[in-house]
């Protein structure tokens, strides 16, 4: 047993030993298994490829597992070494490794045997390290160290408080409040998870969700889109209602406006090839007061719109919340109830704990 005081400053795994031996047993358990399972994997594969072939033909003798390499033994044996060093004791530090001391005075003598140097100085009331053993301990301390803390990294992984969060994001959902809000409180709740944000256009955003480049997509124009709901889960963020931009000095920028009034207009009108539901949906909306819009121009980003407004070359819809400059005006359309959607897609089964958090800031969990 660990005594107060001297040991318990001397050796920091001491002191309160239920807890604090806690990280060395598991160093020793896991190191000594993974070292182990490589060589004996190796010893097991000749052995298969030289068992008896069937059939009659004749047998062939069985091979022995092949020595393990040096390193492999060291490591094997370290974490035994650390502590035998650390107490000075070898009965105290069997105590804490949870073997007898017969065995670990076996692994530490067959430790010695392969670096071919004396570790310990063996008297009646304890040990001490050799010149040897001072250098190889000082040099073989950070591994315990390291050890510790890849296991704390590896379990804030689990528990979703570290690791890496891939999003995709139309460019302009980062006009969202909803949205600009929960990544800014992510990052505050979990600063050791990197975001790596990536704008994408809806299309992108679902193939890399079904090749699994992505892990969240946060996009516009889902409606119509094919998803299977065995694979895909989805959520709507919020709707925004969308406006028409048009110069500020333009007659129909000082009046309430219906959608008869476009009826004449020349507009400005979202690819299909970028968004195929909103381009269809915005057609929709003028038959269904028995018009037929005037596009004068396809234009790939609603920048693009609010840029022609401001030149006087146009006027277009733009999602209420767009940024426009003093030349331009956005002006609401009685009639013309058409809405982006912003939505947020993920593969059901992605178990990344760091997805979640997201989710829920979201209100998707």
């Amino acid at each position: 047993m660990c005594r107060q005081g001297h040991h318990a400053h001397a050796y920091p795994l001491c002191g309160i030993r239920r807890r604090r031996a806690k990280p060395i047993t598991l160093w020793v358990e896991r190191m000594s298994q993974t070292v182990e399972r490589e060589w004996h994997d190796a010893g097991d594969a000749r052995v298969s490829e030289q068992r008896v072939v069937e059939h009659g033909a004749a047998p062939e003798v069985a091979a022995t597992p092949p020595t393990p390499p040096l390193r492999h033994v060291i490591l094997r044996h370290l974490p035994y070494f650390l502590v035998v060093a650390q107490e000075q004791h070898f009965h105290r530090a069997a105590t804490i490794l949870n073997v007898t001391q017969s065995a670990l005075s076996r692994r530490i003598q067959a430790l010695e045997a392969e670096l071919g140097v004396v570790l310990f100085n063996r008297g009646q009331r304890g040990v001490t390290l050799t010149e040897a053993g001072r250098i190889f301990y000082e040099e073989s301390k950070p591994i315990l160290s390291e050890f510790e803390r890849a296991v704390g990294r590896v379990r804030a992984v689990v528990r979703g408080e570290e690791g890496r969060l891939r999003i995709a994001i139309n460019e302009g959902a980062v006009r969202s409040p909803a949205v600009s809000t929960a990544l800014r409180d992510y990052r505050r709740l979990l600063p050791r998870v990197k975001l790596d944000i990536m704008p994408m256009l809806t299309s992108e955003q679902l193939d890399g969700l079904r090749n699994q480049s992505i892990d969240l997509g946060i996009l516009y124009d889902l409606a119509g889109i094919d998803l299977p709901e065995a694979q895909f889960a989805h959520h709507l963020i919020e709707e925004e209602p969308m406006v028409l931009a048009l110069p500020n000095d333009h007659p129909l920028a000082t009046r309430d406006l219906k959608i008869e009034d476009l009826a004449n207009e020349p507009l400005t009108w979202p690819s299909r090839d970028r968004g195929r539901y909103l381009h269809d949906a915005m057609i929709a909306a003028f038959q269904a007061s028995g018009l037929s819009p005037i596009m004068s121009m396809e234009v790939l980003t609603a920048e693009t719109t609010v840029n022609l407004a401001a030149a006087g070359l146009g006027m277009g819809f733009v999602g209420q919340r767009q940024h426009v400059p003093p030349t331009v005006a956005l002006k609401p359309v009685l009639g013309f109830d058409v809405a982006l959607k912003l939505q947020l897609v993920w593969q059901r089964n992605n178990r990344l704990p760091s997805l979640r958090p997201l989710l829920e800031l979201l209100g998707a969990a």
